[in-house]
């Protein structure tokens, strides 16, 4: 060994000074990417432990919320048939209902000889609320005008019942007295969108 080094000694002034640089920048950046390397495999290992973390983390906030999902997966199923609903529900005010009834009326030559609006009133079906719009009607022709303006009525409104109908003077021009509840266009309820 000490020979070897001898023979390096008497050598080493025979050598280059960039030769010597070269093998010093060589050394510099082994030791430099080996740094770099150390700390890429430290951070990796970081980043699964971080990952692992997370999906505990993850899975227990599932286990702990497990009505969180079927909640909003609710709440869009409502919305769609609410948007489904919306092509029934074409009139939005009053003035549209009374507008209707009368052409109608008209349409299927009986009279309309007086017509009231009740107060709005809600209902909720299956988490959607309705806003109901009574409305009493008093109209006068003959029989199968009567029963073909109910079928019209049916049919241009699909979102109106008749709650209560009553007919008189049979035995002249028959004068049919009809209550009639429309329901107007479909919303949420608060309690639905809450997720309850």
């Amino acid at each position: 060994m000490i020979q070897k080094l001898t023979a390096y000694q008497r050598a080493l002034p025979h050598v280059r000074p960039w030769v010597a640089l070269a093998v010093a920048l060589v050394i510099v950046l082994l030791a430099y990417y080996g740094l770099l390397g150390a700390r890429y495999w430290t951070a990796t290992s970081q980043i699964a432990l971080t990952t692992q973390q997370i999906n505990q983390i993850t899975r227990v906030l599932r286990e702990a919320l497990p009505g969180a999902s079927p909640a909003a997966d609710g709440l869009e199923v409502q919305r769609q048939r609410i948007n489904e609903l919306g092509s029934v529900f074409r009139y939005r005010s009053r003035d549209d209902l009374v507008g209707i009834v009368a052409a109608i009326a008209e349409e299927t030559s009986v009279s309309l000889t007086s017509l009231g609006l009740g107060e709005r009133q809600t209902l909720e079906e299956e988490g959607i609320l309705y806003q109901l719009q009574p409305m009493v009607i008093v109209v006068g022709g003959r029989m199968g005008d009567l029963d073909r303006f109910l079928a019209r009525l049916s049919d241009t409104v699909s979102a109106v019942t008749v709650s209560n109908i009553s007919i008189g003077g049979l035995e002249s021009v028959p004068t049919a007295n009809i209550e009639l509840l429309f329901h107007l266009s479909p919303q949420i309820s608060d309690e639905e969108s809450v997720g309850s």
